[in-house]
């Protein structure tokens, strides 16, 4: 039982710390964290998965952040478009079912992308870490 409550405890933190690890970063403009993070390097996919959820429903309720995509989603590279599009509309939904991933630098990116427009704006930054702590 207790191995149990530990796990339960340890994937809730987990959740929690990858969020707020990644909007940390991008407040403190560390581009090499929040690249190692993307990339499973103290990140896990359970956890980094979990973050991008959270940032779908913290868009949705800040518009300003999806349109900060649309706008990011112009300079990127043709492999992160499907990402890009997707995560837009998981966003305009908040249904991160509809978020169909394409390649991992296009996930990656997307990621990065969000943790920065969040973090820039306080108001979506404080809704981000609340979600994060209330849902994980």
């Amino acid at each position: 039982m207790f191995n149990s409550k530990k796990k339960k405890f340890e994937k809730a933190a987990n959740r929690f710390l990858t969020g707020s690890g990644l909007l940390k970063a991008a407040v403190d403009g560390d581009q090499d964290t929040l690249k190692a993070m993307v990339t499973g390097h103290g990140a896990d996919k359970n956890g980094l998965w979990y973050a991008l959820q959270t940032f779908f429903m913290v868009a949705n309720r800040h518009p300003e952040i999806i349109e900060g995509l649309r706008t990011a989603q112009m300079d990127m590279p043709d492999k992160a478009q499907t990402a890009f599009r997707t995560g837009i509309e998981a966003s305009l939904t908040a249904d991160p079912n509809r978020f169909q991933g394409g390649t991992v630098l296009g996930q990656g990116l997307l990621i990065i992308s969000l943790s920065v427009l969040i973090s820039e704006n306080d108001v979506a930054l404080m809704d981000a870490m609340t979600t994060l702590g209330e849902n994980a």
